[in-house]
């Protein structure tokens, strides 16, 4: 099981700097907790524990 860190060092990988992508500490904690709540939705398990 990935933890909170796994899922939010995923989504700074994504990010493009040269394109203008930022992210600030609360965009990061928004997209960790909306892939919590998508993750139990769809497939009724957490993606993290806690």
């Amino acid at each position: 099981m990935a933890t909170a860190r796994d899922v939010a060092n995923y989504f700074l990988s994504k990010s493009d700097d040269d394109a203008g992508d930022m992210f600030s500490n609360l965009k990061i904690q928004k997209l960790v907790y909306y892939a919590q709540g998508f993750n139990l939705a769809v497939f009724d398990r957490p993606l993290f524990g806690f």
